[in-house]
């Protein structure tokens, strides 16, 4: 997937929903439902090795032409462990999936980007992340990941909503790339903030999947959005 058909789904709304656990109203209910106000949708990685390979797969193929979707396995590992990682991402049917940027470039995010190139996915970058822990270490590398990251093409990257500044940073550093945001709802950012401060997508996750009614949570979503002109009314 290239930059130009994952922004295809822009279009729709910039809402990615994060799903770690099953969904309460389960995971085709909600997706079936969905579909027509959701963009992407983020598989984290205790909810692939719960449900397997095949089971992923074929929600994947149910709602192929619906959603794209990210496999979030954050992969920190030597270039030859990524790429088995990355077969298996493929295997599966994502579109996109996630990696580390503190793990540099030398025979690691270099071989990543190169094997996600052959296999037509698209890389995101995490670039600095939503908990206060991330404050210690992590996001105290941003820049230097930006720097490097744009030496292999990068275009994407996964920056908090619950620190805007980040954000702003990547937006400022590498104004064509993707920016998807999660810390929106349960972690505290509101909605639409990630959005006005250059994030393209927002990741939430708990506050629709955890509820009974997700899809009125989501078109109360969708409604500010809306309100703040990041849509286009139907």
């Amino acid at each position: 997937m290239n930059v130009s058909e994952l922004l295809s789904f822009r279009e729709k709304s910039p809402l990615i929903i994060a799903v770690d656990v099953e969904p309460a109203i389960g995971i085709n209910e909600l997706l079936e439902r969905a579909r027509n106000y959701v963009a992407g949708v983020k598989f984290g990685l205790p909810y692939i090795l719960k449900n397997g390979l095949d089971t992923i797969r074929s929600i994947i193929s149910r709602f192929r032409n619906d959603y794209f979707f990210i496999a979030d396995i954050k992969l920190a590992d030597i270039g030859f462990v990524g790429s088995l990682m990355i077969d298996l991402v493929k295997k599966m049917g994502f579109d996109a999936f996630i990696a580390h940027g503190f793990i540099g470039l030398r025979n690691a995010l270099d071989k990543i980007k190169e094997k996600a190139d052959a296999l037509d996915l698209f890389l995101f970058v995490v670039a600095a992340m939503s908990h206060p822990g991330a404050e210690e270490i992590l996001n105290k590398s941003t820049r230097e990941i930006i720097v490097k990251t744009r030496e292999i093409n990068v275009r994407g990257y996964v920056a908090p909503a619950t620190m805007p500044r980040y954000i702003q940073l990547i937006r400022e550093m590498s104004g064509d790339s993707i920016i998807i945001s999660p810390g929106v709802g349960a972690q505290g950012a509101e909605v639409g903030s990630a959005i006005a401060n250059g994030a393209r997508f927002e990741i939430i996750g708990r506050k629709i999947t955890l509820s009974r009614t997700p899809i009125e949570e989501i078109r109360d979503v969708i409604s500010i959005y809306r309100s703040k002109g990041m849509i286009r009314d139907a």
